[in-house]
């Protein structure tokens, strides 16, 4: 069978998928993080996720950010949960 590039397998994992999964497909994933963390996203909305970790090497930036009043949640998605991967997450917290 010929590699054709419609043929790959695209995961959710990926950030840029799940950023436009997230935003075409809200009420799913709003099921999905209540059942799994019992946090109701129902009455956020997508704020600015342009936010920059600080790295002047990569071009970090966060993939979901939501906010309600005073509340912010952020949602990050990665396929390990290395060091490297928790203090950019923490990066992007303490920076909102």
């Amino acid at each position: 069978m010929e590699n054709n590039e419609d043929d790959k397998f695209v995961t959710l994992l990926a950030d840029s998928t799940f950023k436009y999964m997230f935003k075409d497909y809200r009420d799913f994933f709003k099921k999905v993080i209540k059942s799994t963390t019992n946090v109701d996203i129902s009455e956020y909305e997508l704020y600015n996720n342009e936010i920059n970790s600080g790295n002047k090497a990569r071009d970090y930036r966060l993939d979901i950010l939501l906010k309600k009043d005073n509340d912010f949640i952020i949602i990050e998605m990665n396929k390990n949960a290395d060091k490297r991967t928790l203090l950019k997450a923490r990066k992007y917290l303490y920076a909102t």
